[in-house]
């Protein structure tokens, strides 16, 4: 009797010294995901703060400037990294963020920080396949559960938080540039044997009147809403892609037009 309640006792000690390093492990990792947050929201903050105090440039730089075509708020950030292509933001949400735009290594900032350091939740990115010029962009960015990054784009499944957060500030080093929303629709990627979804990620140049009109017709048609907005060819247009858990492999789109 004595032998099975020391053993008992013995398994009870195990099953407490298990569950503690679960328990330490599980707050370790909670603490080393906190400080990677705030470690990254710290160097946005940085950068943000970067293009606030370029507005005071001395008049020299603000010669230089007009000579290369640059916007003077974002010279520091292209010359800290010369794949730093413009800024989005959307009033009202978390979305605030530099545009990364990298054609040889196409997916280098899905988990790499402005400065090339490793990140989990990465920096938003232009698709390598993009023109640099071009009239259309497609922009990933990963859905973060805390919100950051595209993580509130999913909000607009909703329409009233459409109409409220329609307009998308997205600058370009030599332009200020304003969209209204167009569409905002959910799709999935790639999955086999899925024949009807809207591959949007496919269509990367939108350089003729076919291929546009084309885009823009699937778009609306999958649209959760109707926006009552149209673009023709001329237009320039953007959309903001994130993972969406509406299915296994699911993809939540933004399409805008540009309107100055």
């Amino acid at each position: 009797m004595k032998e099975e309640l020391k053993t008992e006792k013995w398994r009870y000690r195990y099953l407490f010294g298990a569950l503690l390093i679960v328990f330490l492990f599980s707050a370790l990792m909670a603490i080393r995901e906190t400080y990677a947050l705030f470690r990254e929201r710290k160097a946005f903050s940085e950068l943000s703060q970067l293009v606030a105090d370029a507005s005071g440039q001395q008049e020299g730089q603000e010669k230089d400037d007009r000579e290369t075509g640059m916007l003077a708020q974002y010279r520091k950030l292209y010359e800290g990294n010369e794949e730093f292509f413009g800024w989005i933001s959307i009033e009202g949400t978390a979305i605030d963020y530099p545009v990364m735009y990298s054609p040889k290594r196409p997916d280098h900032y899905l988990h790499r920080a402005f400065d090339g350091s490793y990140s989990f939740s990465g920096v938003p990115f232009i698709d390598s396949r993009c023109p640099y010029d071009g009239n259309y962009y497609l922009i990933y960015a990963h859905h973060m559960k805390n919100g950051t990054m595209f993580g509130q784009l999913t909000d607009y499944r909703d329409e009233a938080f459409c109409r409220e957060h329609q307009l998308i500030r997205f600058d370009t080093l030599y332009e200020q540039r304003e969209y209204v929303i167009l569409s905002a629709f959910m799709t999935e990627a790639g999955t086999e044997g899925v024949q009807d979804e809207f591959r949007f990620y496919r269509q990367i140049t939108l350089n003729d009147p076919g291929s546009f009109d084309a885009f823009v017709k699937q778009v609306r048609a999958a649209s959760l809403y109707d926006r009552g907005i149209d673009a023709s060819f001329g237009d320039e247009l953007i959309a903001l892609s994130t993972c969406s858990d509406h299915e296994s492999n699911g993809r939540f789109v933004v399409v805008a037009k540009r309107i100055r």
